[in-house]
């Protein structure tokens, strides 16, 4: 069994503090899609291949409800107040079509190594999934700790996409074999500061730097022994299902 510690950053949005928890995206499929009068006739779920790719995928859920209406030459919301829309939008290109959707997820791990990928939530059917083409990413969440941000384009003949609390709008895959068990953490300020002094090694300068590169720094300054012990001081109760 591995631990999986989550959390959002509250500091930066409080409303962080009402996001669910990850969603096996096998049961969700097996609830929702093969129920019993139907399993004769959508039967993937005994193919290994479908199982396998499946397995530890699993599903985040917005934490906001908010609208995002896309014109030619501007991006509005009608929805919070414009200092909202600062704080978790971004336009990183308009011409390139390139935004960022700021919502601050993080894993992270006991294990010494354990890779992540941030994927499209392709299995749903959504506004977010139907109308935009997400950035995927992948990092080692027992060498570093990074939040999640939804980085996407838009597609072709679209001018609104929808965040909706009810819905989920992007993966995660757990790249092991192992079961999973998740514990939510309280993000603390102490965890904003290594995180901060973490992130700022990416700026200011002009070459591109691997992945390597930003664990090696991460472990030499023993930032997961500092950050493992501030979650643990901080875990939430655990909810009974």
């Amino acid at each position: 069994m591995t631990t999986i510690y989550w959390g959002v950053d509250t500091c930066y949005s409080p409303q962080g503090i009402r996001a669910d928890a990850p969603i096996s995206i096998l049961q969700k499929l097996f609830h929702e899609r093969i129920s019993k009068n139907l399993v004769e006739e959508i039967n993937y779920n005994r193919c290994p291949a479908f199982a396998e790719e499946l397995m530890n995928v699993y599903g985040i859920k917005s934490y906001h409800d908010y609208t995002l209406q896309f014109g030619k030459d501007n991006i509005t919301s009608p929805d919070y107040t414009q200092e909202f829309y600062d704080k978790h939008f971004n336009i990183r290109s308009l011409k390139g079509n390139l935004f960022d959707w700021y919502q601050n997820f993080y894993f992270f791990t006991e294990e010494f190594s354990l890779e992540m990928s941030q994927l499209p939530a392709y299995m749903e059917d959504n506004s977010i999934v139907n109308n935009t083409i997400m950035v995927p990413g992948k990092i080692d969440i027992g060498k570093y700790f990074r939040g999640l941000q939804f980085a996407f384009h838009m597609k072709h003949n679209c001018n609104e996409i929808i965040f909706n609390r009810k819905e989920i709008y992007f993966y995660v895959k757990f790249h092991t074999k192992k079961k999973l068990r998740f514990k939510q953490f309280l993000w603390t300020p102490e965890i904003s500061a290594m995180n901060n002094m973490m992130m700022s090694a990416k700026h200011g300068k002009y070459d591109f730097m691997n992945l390597d590169y930003y664990y090696n720094i991460f472990d030499r300054f023993n930032f997961k022994k500092k950050i493992l012990k501030n979650i643990k001081e901080n875990l939430c109760k655990e909810v009974k299902k």
